[in-house]
């Protein structure tokens, strides 16, 4: 594992997070972020995000 994904599981763990509820957590930002483009919001970090995101769907 990397530091980055270290940090990721110790700050799950401190938060008391199930996989599910992360999940469902990163779809609620998923979703908020597809409305801000939508909407036309001048967010390059969410298109970025988005974009990403739909590659891996693929």
């Amino acid at each position: 594992m990397t530091t980055k994904e270290l940090d990721l599981r110790e700050t799950l763990i401190s938060l008391r997070l199930t996989q599910k509820e992360f999940a469902d957590m990163c779809e609620i930002s998923l979703r908020t972020m597809q409305r801000w483009v939508e909407r036309g919001y001048p967010s390059a970090l969410a298109q970025y995000v988005l974009d990403d995101y739909m590659e891996k769907q693929e």
